[in-house]
């Protein structure tokens, strides 16, 4: 895409996933842990949540910031 004359790269982009795709690897049987600062469990991209622990002070396990949500996009968002 292109934003004020600079083209944006998707995170896929940035880091070459399509050569990856191609050669037949979907990241599927994999499974992670993201430790950060919550996650937005209604978002459409997260459908396969396991588990979900408060590891921090806060009262919620709500992303309140942002960032978890983000951070989880980047590593299992299926519409990144």
């Amino acid at each position: 895409g292109r934003s004020g004359g600079r083209r944006l790269l998707s995170i896929s982009d940035s880091y070459n996933a399509k050569q990856l795709w191609d050669k037949g690897f979907k990241g599927e049987h994999i499974k992670v842990a993201i430790f950060d600062t919550g996650i937005d469990a209604k978002h459409r991209s997260f459908k396969h949540i396991e588990d979900r622990s408060n590891w921090t002070d806060e009262d919620t396990l709500e992303d309140r910031l942002g960032h978890g949500t983000f951070v989880a996009g980047v590593v299992a968002g299926k519409h990144t």
